[in-house]
């Protein structure tokens, strides 16, 4: 038995207070009771010392809420959960976050997931000072899909006497996802799209079109904005050359070529064509849809001043149609005085097109080298990065300065351009030639409008040509 050994000081009468030590366990103890004056005089009794009830931990409340999240191409992101005390108290506690596929929480995934979908999410505490470990009930976290951006802008084409189809939709995805579905467009009659097409356009007029893509994988079905169709009549397709006249054709001294044969000309073998600075800027355009106030407008009196482009018809200019690659080669190819060449024709350009010496010469001098599969498409639109390489080459040709190499690094598409286009369009982009759609984007593989080629060009001779 052990003891326990109390004192009454200075011979006090009465009860007292035993302190008993912290380290006693539950059991039968002797009490030993001394008084200071006469240390002789002793009193034993028994002591019986019960087991107390130990302080219990607390088990935090962890709270988890359901929600739900747009599809990001990235890991989910969990709810932050929330830690209190039984009471209510809020506690700064870690929480673990671990994500199942079944509303039991029996099946776990390895990590958070990305695909669109019901999940569910639980979160855990360790335990710490006076704190159990804790979990908190299973939260519903649905990744919902996300929404295309589809790109349709306003079109001129020329009436064929074939129907119209329209495939120039651009579909954009969230993060480095790339569409490869197919899009489908409705024609309508009118602006509000109230009146669909029982097919495509078969006639010239103004129509509007719509593209729209399916429901696919992380993806809802989406639609785009309606754009602008126009379908010209055959008596105001636009001439070839854009820099007016007829096509081109070889004098008695010039060459036909052959198809898949040689085309080869020097100065007194081509057709006439303007001075390399022809002209000043037009001081009173003659086209009806190129509003004095429009942004626009000095390049294409620039331009058209400078014989360089010409109208689609006497009073239209159509300067939100796209402009070909055909009629790039074109354009450069007519301020040329002396082009001399001998290239070897891409299987698509035909014989007696209006671009064919103007490709030919921009093949023979590096200024265009096709496509992987040997082909030129002459009638694709121009891209952004297609016509920035296009004017760096054609630079490099005349001999300018083409040092200069602006930071691309501030756009957030800057990895969308092609390798071969990179340090075009740094240089275009140094010389103002090419500068964002916005603040943050290039859109490098976007096309590019008559007008937007207008303003290019008038910068590239006003900037670059030096």
């Amino acid at each position: 038995m052990d003891e326990i050994v109390f004192w009454y000081l200075n011979g006090a009468r009465g009860s007292g207070t035993v302190t008993v030590p912290s380290t006693a366990q539950a059991g039968e103890w002797k009490l030993t009771v001394l008084c200071n004056r006469s240390p002789d005089t002793r009193a034993t009794v028994s002591l019986i010392l019960e087991a107390g009830e130990e302080e219990e931990s607390l088990t935090p409340v962890v709270t988890l809420k359901d929600c739900e999240q747009t599809y990001t191409a990235m890991p989910l992101s969990a709810p932050e959960a929330k830690v209190t005390r039984p009471d209510g108290t809020a506690l700064e506690l870690d929480v673990t976050y671990v994500y199942y596929q079944d509303a039991d929480c029996r099946m776990e995934l390895s990590s958070a997931p990305t695909a669109v979908g019901t999940y569910y999410v639980k979160g855990f505490t360790e335990a710490s000072d006076g704190l159990t470990a804790a979990e908190s009930a299973p939260a519903r976290i649905k990744i919902l899909p996300a929404v295309p951006v589809i790109h349709l802008a306003d079109q001129t084409v020329s009436y064929t006497g074939k129907p119209v189809i329209v495939d120039k939709a651009q579909v954009t995805l969230v993060g480095s996802d790339v569409y490869e579905g197919s899009v489908v467009y409705r024609y309508y009659q009118d602006a509000g799209c109230r009146t669909e097409l029982s097919g495509v356009p078969e006639e010239p007029g103004i129509y509007y079109v719509k593209a729209f893509v399916e429901a696919h994988g992380n993806y809802a079905a989406a639609e785009s904005d309606p754009a602008r169709l126009e379908v010209m009549a055959a008596e105001e397709e636009e001439k070839p050359g854009e820099s007016g006249g007829e096509p081109e054709q070889p004098d008695s001294g010039g060459q036909t070529p052959s198809a898949g044969g040689i085309v080869s000309e020097t100065v007194g073998q081509m057709a006439s064509r303007p001075e390399e600075t022809p002209g000043e800027a037009m001081s009173d355009l003659p086209f009806a849809d190129v509003p004095a106030d429009a942004w626009y407008y000095e390049a294409i009196a620039y331009i058209c001043g400078k014989g360089m482009m010409n109208g689609v018809a006497e009073t239209r200019f159509a300067p939100q149609a796209e402009l070909t690659r055909g009629m790039i080669v074109t354009i450069l190819y007519r301020l040329e005085t002396d082009p001399t060449y001998s290239a070897a024709l891409f299987p698509d350009v035909p014989v007696d097109a209006y671009y064919t010496n103007a490709t030919a010469w921009a093949s023979g001098n590096g200024i265009v080298t096709g496509y992987d599969d040997g082909t030129f498409r002459p009638e694709d639109s121009i891209t952004r990065e297609q016509l920035a390489t296009i004017l760096y080459r054609n630079a490099v040709y005349k001999g300018y300065d083409v040092t200069e190499s602006g930071d691309l690094s501030g756009y957030t598409d800057a990895d969308c351009i092609s390798a071969y286009a990179k340090d075009a369009m740094a240089w275009a982009n140094s010389e103002g030639l090419i500068t964002g759609v916005t603040d943050t984007t290039l859109n490098p593989k976007g096309t590019a409008t008559r007008a937007q080629v207008a303003t290019v060009l008038m910068r590239f001779c006003e900037n670059a040509a030096k």
